[in-house]
């Protein structure tokens, strides 16, 4: 496929410490739920100094496609301040499944504003949409510089809004039922909801209600096809959450089953003694019963701690002069 280019972070961090290198890429995801600043510092051959440079959270009440201009100005300003010193090269504003959800016209407007935001800030700046696809290549590249160019593996992403899964030898593919959207899809089910009374039936009720929504939709035959899928690494905060209860960096669909089980059936002080934060805890029961959902539906076996998201992906692409496309093969 050719490509013009290859949740749940609040709170601002502090200020980077300026970089050594004058090659700074400076990638700004405008994801569903909030927006981050990520600059990586590359060599001349466009590969990542350090693959894992923190991103910046800032502070705000949505997602950039949500919000009014002073709102977004503010974000800008904010984010722009808290890495002076930093000799950035360009930068990159990327949006995502909050964004491909708007009507076009309405899609259009908010870009602009974004556009004009980040260009009163720092010049040499562009800001677009990413397709669903092409998000799932770019997370698929930013694990192939985690993994030091390794590339036998498959990435299953899971945002607010969509969810992404790409390969190697695999095109990559993104569906509009992200977290948030399949909260919306599905109402959702009774089981699901935060308020539920806790039980060890909770987990499998929410899961078969989740189940019959995912197969309704009218893309659940292309992207949920009959094959085999092996060393896939998850990437996303919601993820991240379920590793850090699991205590492990490798998850199989029993494990998660039964952790996702012991979840809806525990108290809100419980979830959050086994390592989920208190803002989170209430929609923990819903989380695991969505990836258990869509895992099995998937039919993965295993999945490994993916680490990061797309944007080191974004940020060694061909938005930046002197970056490929692709990989060599892709």
């Amino acid at each position: 496929m050719s490509l013009f280019f290859l949740i749940m972070l609040a709170g601002c961090q502090l200020p980077f410490s300026s970089p050594t290198s004058s090659n700074v890429h400076l990638v700004i995801d405008a994801g569903s739920s909030g927006t981050r600043f990520c600059p990586y510092e590359v060599d001349n051959q466009c590969r990542h100094l350090d693959v894992s440079q923190d991103c910046l959270s800032i502070k705000s009440s949505g997602g950039l496609a949500d919000l009014p201009e002073p709102e977004i100005l503010r974000i800008m300003k904010d984010g722009f301040q808290n890495l002076q010193g930093m000799n950035i090269e360009k930068v990159v504003v990327l949006g995502t499944g909050g964004f491909r959800r708007l009507p076009a016209t309405k899609q259009a407007q908010q870009m602009e504003l974004v556009r004009s935001a980040v260009t009163a800030q720092f010049a040499q700046s562009e800001a677009r949409i990413l397709t669903g696809e092409e998000e799932a290549q770019l997370a698929y590249i930013a694990m192939v510089a985690y993994r030091d160019g390794k590339r036998d593996h498959v990435i299953l992403e899971t945002g607010g809004a969509t969810v992404q899964i790409a390969g190697q030898d695999l095109s990559p593919m993104s569906i509009p039922a992200g977290l948030n959207a399949m909260r919306n899809l599905s109402g959702p089910p009774a089981a699901c909801r935060e308020n539920t009374k806790p039980s060890r039936d909770r987990f499998h009720n929410c899961a078969d209600g989740l189940r019959k929504v995912f197969r309704s939709q009218s893309w659940y035959a292309s992207f949920f096809q009959n094959r085999t899928l092996s060393n896939v690494y998850a990437l996303g905060s919601s993820w991240k959450s379920i590793f850090t209860v699991a205590k492990a960096t490798k998850i199989d669909q029993k494990e998660l089953e039964l952790q996702g089980i012991r979840i809806c059936s525990s108290s809100q002080q419980k979830i959050v003694e086994a390592g989920v934060p208190e803002k989170f805890a209430s929609a923990s029961c819903y989380l695991h019963a969505y990836q258990f959902v869509l895992i099995s539906e998937l039919n993965l076996q295993e999945l490994h701690a993916g680490e990061g998201s797309w944007p080191p992906g974004a940020a060694i692409s061909n938005l930046f002069a002197g970056c490929p496309a692709g990989l060599p093969g892709n």
